[in-house]
């Protein structure tokens, strides 16, 4: 008896062991992503996931299978191997196996959930609080890692975006009176990430993140004291006008706060829906709207380029939608955004059908405040917050529940669990590889900038066999073969880093490679690409008028140089200063 009883004290504590380290691994993304944004190399978030598809591995292999089946997991398991079957077709193949981490993510928080909660939420407040106090220190523990840093901060509103989304559920643990009274140091931890958060999205100056907070936190606040109900809010058409006319009205107030940046928006949404007419049932894949929508706002400009001067102003190479309803459309199309739809749908009636804990209301206002910023900014970008919605979204009650219990262990059953395994730790290997071949190439942009352009190619070429689907990669790498005179080898590299990752200085680099070989026409090709990618800025205009100069097409030469001297400057600097120089002096030449 007494040995039955130690077997089961070890399990519940290896169990325990293995729901804090899994907890703790989900919840420290958002601090991996802020070493990312440092790095600007190394992947750190999104290499965290496979270490947690290995967790997920052993969790399998050593646990009694079991699945609560449920109409909207299976609807969230159509939805996982949709994004697997257009990242197949688009061949970005990266996307099949993050699909798959989510969703088996999903699948282990909600079997453990149930028996775990505390952990998870003591995990969640620790882990999230460490990561606030790293950023306000702006402590940096993987530095050491890299050879060559950017330096540089995580974009200070998507940061913003992630602490409006956790604000809400944080708060509603002041609401659980039994909870209150056995977790009084966990409380005490969940004050001060509380405050740091606000600190956070004040300083941020994130417009879309403050009104997430002045929206949801009432609003949990209210549905938390019973004030408000989910029901009656949607009960009658006065609520719907009255909550459309605030929204409204917060929405004008930020256009007045800053109307370029809104009109800057607003240019975005109209290429996007472009992009959106070319594909509009699948959509142009995962992570399809960064590789596309650069080219898409280069044929905008190219049939509107005397329709558009302000447009021409506020374009810029861009790579989020700023609206994340918009992105899900050009990237899953039609059919993709009626699933999601559908596990939306399941998912409200399963909370207006059931009466709620503290922080499934918590959980809601979350969710809330992640469609909010959702609508003018992109955090949807960050792996951290993909994480914390899965995590919300499995706290919520299922209208359905199912258990499905594997009790037999056949062989089978072992075969399967030990492939399975095998398959996570291949996968984990082969992104360890990755990560290794991104800390390669922080050195090769090191050697590069050194002068030192042969060793700096050796660690490319080492770097390609696990990068060349980064676009990033591609652009740096066929930047450095044009540096050391290898431009056929550039050429072709330029132009996947064109595919994957597009922007004016890529077109711009694979004119100068073009114009090296004497091919002078692809050359005036590119520069026009990268005058229309980014419309504004001066060196792809520069570069056209000195290649039209150079080939003797002088109508098309003054035409460019009237543009550069009627080109506003945004920022001023001595380049561009010499550039309206040149222009003028090619007019004053040529004007007769």
């Amino acid at each position: 008896m007494k040995q039955v009883i130690t077997v089961g004290r070890t399990n519940k504590v290896l169990n325990s062991l293995f729901v804090i380290l899994f907890a703790s691994a989900l919840f420290s993304l958002h601090f991996l992503a802020l070493e990312h944004a440092f790095s600007n190399f190394i992947n750190y978030d999104r290499h965290a996931l496979f270490v947690i598809l290995i967790l997920i591995g052993v969790f399998f292999l050593f646990r009694k299978f079991y699945c609560r089946v449920t109409l909207r997991t299976i609807i969230v398991g159509m939805f996982s191997l949709y994004i697997a079957l257009g990242a197949h077709l688009t061949n970005r193949q990266e996307y099949i196996s993050l699909a798959l981490i989510f969703f088996l993510i999903f699948t282990v928080i909600r079997q453990l959930f149930v028996n775990n909660r505390w952990i998870f939420f003591h995990c969640f407040v620790v882990a999230n609080l460490v990561t606030a106090i790293l950023y306000l220190t702006n402590q940096h523990l993987f530095d050491f890692l890299d050879y060559l840093s950017s330096n540089s901060s995580i974009n200070t509103g998507l940061n913003a975006n992630y602490f409006a989304s956790i604000t809400p559920f944080c708060l509603s643990f002041f609401f659980g009176r039994k909870f209150i009274l056995r977790h009084k140091i966990f409380l005490c931890l969940n004050i001060l990430l509380l405050i740091f958060s606000i600190v956070i999205i004040v300083e941020s100056h994130s417009r879309i993140s403050l009104l997430a907070i002045l929206i949801t936190v009432p609003f949990t606040v209210l549905w938390l004291c019973r004030t408000i109900t989910f029901q009656k809010i949607f009960a009658n058409y006065i609520n719907l006008w009255l909550l459309t006319i605030i929204f409204v009205f917060f929405c004008y107030f930020l256009y007045q706060f800053n109307p370029k940046s809104v009109q800057g928006r607003f240019l975005i949404y109209k290429v996007s829906f472009y992009l959106i007419k070319s594909n509009l049932a699948l959509g142009c894949g995962p992570g399809g709207f960064s590789s596309n929508y650069n080219l898409w706002q280069a044929k905008y400009f190219a049939k509107n380029s005397n329709d558009s001067q302000n447009d021409q102003l506020l374009a810029a190479n861009t790579y989020e939608s700023f609206n994340e309803p918009l992105r899900i459309l050009a990237e899953y199309g039609i059919i993709g955004s009626v699933i999601l739809f559908l596990i939306i749908l399941v998912t409200i009636v399963g909370i207006k059908k059931r009466k709620l804990n503290f922080y499934c209301m918590g959980a809601v206002g979350s969710l809330l405040s992640v469609l909010i910023c959702g609508l003018m900014s992109y955090p949807l970008s960050l792996y951290s917050v993909l994480i914390n919605i899965i995590f919300f979204f499995s706290t919520l009650p299922y209208k359905e529940n199912r258990l499905i219990v594997l009790d037999k262990i056949t062989n089978y059953q072992v075969i399967f669990k030990i492939s399975f395994l095998a398959w996570c730790i291949y996968l984990g290997y082969a992104q360890l590889q990755v990560a290794k071949s991104e800390r390669r190439w922080s050195r090769a942009a090191l050697l590069g900038l050194e002068g030192n352009f042969s060793a700096a190619n050796t660690e490319f070429k080492a770097c390609y066999r696990y990068l060349k689907y980064d676009g990033r990669f591609m652009f740096d790498y066929g930047s450095e073969l044009s540096y050391a005179n290898q431009n056929k080898e550039s050429i072709k590299v330029l132009k996947i880093a064109a595919n994957l990752y597009p922007n004016d200085q890529i077109f711009i680099n694979l004119g100068d490679t073009y114009q090296a070989i004497g091919d002078f026409s692809k050359a005036l090709e590119s520069y026009k690409m990268a005058r229309y990618i980014f419309p504004s800025r001066f060196s792809s205009r520069y570069k056209k008028l000195k290649l039209c100069e150079k080939i003797g097409a002088h109508a098309d030469a003054f035409a460019e140089a009237q543009e550069i001297m009627s080109l506003p400057v945004k920022i001023p600097s001595g380049d561009i200063d010499f550039m309206k120089m040149q222009a003028s002096s090619y007019i004053e030449k040529h004007g007769k």
